[in-house]
């Protein structure tokens, strides 16, 4: 913690910037771990999600003996979870495809709002682009300069293949009318695909995708349907994207997005 020895852990008080041990001569490191998951998928096609209580700051205190312990994580009157450096090491290797969900909070509303749609959904990994420029919502910010903003609704339009494979088959899925595009969540009718389902579309969704920073566009693929898709079923999509990455500038210039 904090650069400290493991000296400071015995005396009351607080710690800040605490790390997993990773060293070889405690438990396994975490490298090895972190590598050996994302082997098995391919870039943004990966979520984890840890439940755990951040072990970055750790509260010793002294107790009835001399005994010193760790404070929870939640604070008083909250949850009991002691801090967890290792888990939360973990979670964060993965930057922004790893969640650190803590225990303090409504933990089923958090899986909810914030690994499901990872998991659900597809987050798109590249500026997508149209046949005239990019693909994007409007007022959203590409780039880094005040003019950097998309002037029309564009996400309709985007380039994309999709396709799903269930039960030894697999179909291609048409795209869903321009307005499912731009849903507002109090209008149910713009979420519903009605006798064009199942079909596809690109929304934004910020939290769920986006990249540390905004480093990756604000967007995912979703599926609308007229009920649950068979069980096993695997959707996969292919998307025509420009050269230059988010946050570039010239991506609001149709003549350099794709060279």
């Amino acid at each position: 913690c904090g650069g400290g020895d493991a000296k400071a852990l015995l005396a009351p008080g607080a710690l800040s910037d605490c790390r997993a041990r990773d060293t070889p001569d405690h438990l396994r490191p975490l490298a090895g771990l972190v590598d050996a998951l994302r082997a098995l998928r391919t870039p943004r096609r990966l979520a984890v999600g840890v439940i755990a209580a951040d072990g970055a700051r750790i509260e010793i205190v002294a107790g009835a003996s001399s005994d010193v312990a760790a404070t929870s994580a939640c604070g008083a009157g909250g949850a009991d979870a002691l801090p967890s450096p290792r888990l939360s090491s973990f979670a964060r290797s993965f930057g922004a495809d790893g969640l650190l969900l803590s225990p303090c909070d409504d933990t089923p509303q958090l899986l909810a709002g914030n690994l499901a749609p990872r998991l659900l959904s597809r987050c798109v990994d590249a500026p997508v682009v149209t046949e005239t420029g990019l693909a994007c919502r409007e007022d959203d910010q590409y780039g880094k300069a005040k003019s950097a903003v998309c002037d029309d609704r564009t996400l309709h339009l985007a380039r994309c293949t999709v396709r799903e494979t269930s039960g030894g088959s697999t179909r291609d899925i048409a795209r869903c009318a321009p307005p499912l595009f731009y849903p507002h969540d109090d209008v149910p009718a713009e979420n519903d695909c009605g006798a064009d389902c199942p079909c596809w579309r690109l929304v934004r969704d910020s939290v769920a995708c986006g990249g540390v920073g905004g480093s990756a566009p604000p967007y995912r693929l979703e599926v609308l349907r007229a009920g649950e898709a068979p069980a096993g079923t695997v959707v996969d999509f292919s998307c025509r994207h420009a050269t230059r990455p988010w946050g570039d500038d010239a991506l609001g210039d149709a003549s350099q997005i794709c060279q």
